[in-house]
């Protein structure tokens, strides 16, 4: 037995809701980034909210190793944050702190898991399934501000590209 002292769970707010989103177009905001040290160099992680829509409130998040002994992924990183930056309308930065706030639309997949690999510390581990976002876009030309996703049998495109 351990003592815990006074604990109340109606006073505790529920665990956050990690599980994928559904595919499909999200308006988002760019609300966080922070670098991190990986095997190959450094990875630039941004966190983007939704901020309309079913998913409100829910956060997707982007890794870019733009700095890696691996050209191929240094080159889709680099890509990756070209189409963030344009679809903001910000082609020359200096920081990913100046991308904070603005918003732009992510088109999101869900990556399967199942994959193993082994973490920094030595320990095998399973990927779970996880949202990997396939394209940004500016919001200009979005219909309306909720996110689109498709229905079982309805076309995968927006609307506003249909």
């Amino acid at each position: 037995m351990a003592f815990i002292g006074p604990f109340d769970a109606t006073k505790i707010e529920e665990r956050a809701d990690f599980s994928p989103v559904p595919p499909g177009d999200y308006m988002c905001v760019i609300s966080n980034s922070s670098e991190q040290n990986t095997k190959g160099g450094k990875a630039f992680k941004f966190e983007l909210d939704i901020v309309s829509g079913e998913y409100q409130g829910r956060k997707l998040f982007e890794f870019l190793n733009l700095v890696h002994t691996n050209e191929l992924t240094v080159k889709i990183a680099q890509q990756s944050l070209a189409e963030m930056c344009k679809a903001v309308n910000m082609v020359n930065i200096q920081d990913t702190s100046q991308l904070h706030g603005k918003r732009l639309i992510a088109r999101v997949a869900i990556e399967e898991g199942g994959r193993e690999y082994v973490d920094n510390s030595g320990n095998k581990k399973v990927t779970t399934a996880q949202n990997k976002i396939k394209k940004y876009m500016p919001i200009s030309g979005v219909v309306s501000a909720s996110a689109t996703q498709p229905q079982e049998g309805q076309d995968s495109k927006p609307v506003w590209k249909r």
